[in-house]
């Protein structure tokens, strides 16, 4: 499939500077919005989308404090699409399968279920890159590193995405601690009395 050359400037920009093999991303891109840039999926039950552009950016997950809009620009889209990919290879490191079905069902999700819960999805997009995963480029030579080992993004914008999904996902996790803790002293008074 040829793509503008607004979106082959945007796949060589991201692959370069996050380390991600272009026809990899290539290869999302087709599966998830067949290179249709104003692609929308995912819809909910009152017909409101929640996944965005080339890369289907969810609003609830890589997609997550963007507006449509945002999300539907290319450059933004393959930049926090290429990112988000980039998050499931380091997540697993020469697991190529794993990676992209991460991609598709979160990684959490690749976690606890593995590849082969979307194997299909993983198929398709191994169809459509079709080389052998062995000449898959999923190194990244001379990246700048963080403390949580992932590429420090080099524009404020993605700065400020994930800080926002590490600060979400953080006040999430304390209200489950502090629910839990309700709990737990709940049980101890049940339990003395």
């Amino acid at each position: 499939m040829a793509f503008s050359s607004e979106i082959e400037s945007a796949i060589s920009k991201y692959s370069s500077s996050f380390g991600v093999d272009a026809d990899l991303i290539r290869s999302i891109i087709i599966q998830e919005s067949g290179g249709n840039p104003n692609a929308m999926g995912d819809y909910d039950v009152y017909g409101v989308p929640h996944s965005f552009g080339l890369m289907q950016l969810n609003d609830q997950g890589a997609g997550a404090g963007y507006s449509p809009e945002y999300l539907l620009n290319i450059d933004n889209n393959v930049r926090l699409g290429t990112g988000y990919l980039k998050s499931c290879l380091d997540a697993f490191p020469g697991d190529l399968k794993t990676a992209i079905s991460a991609y598709n069902q979160g990684i959490a999700g690749a976690r606890s279920k593995g590849w082969t819960h979307n194997a299909d999805y993983v198929n398709s997009v191994l169809a459509i890159l079709g080389k052998p995963i062995a000449e898959v480029h999923i190194g990244i030579p001379g990246e700048e590193i963080s403390a949580l080992g992932k590429i420090v993004p080099t524009d404020e914008e993605t700065k400020t995405y994930w800080k926002n999904t590490f600060d979400k996902i953080a006040s999430g996790c304390s209200i489950y601690i502090f629910i839990t803790i309700i709990i737990i002293v709940i049980i101890i008074i049940c339990v003395r009395y």
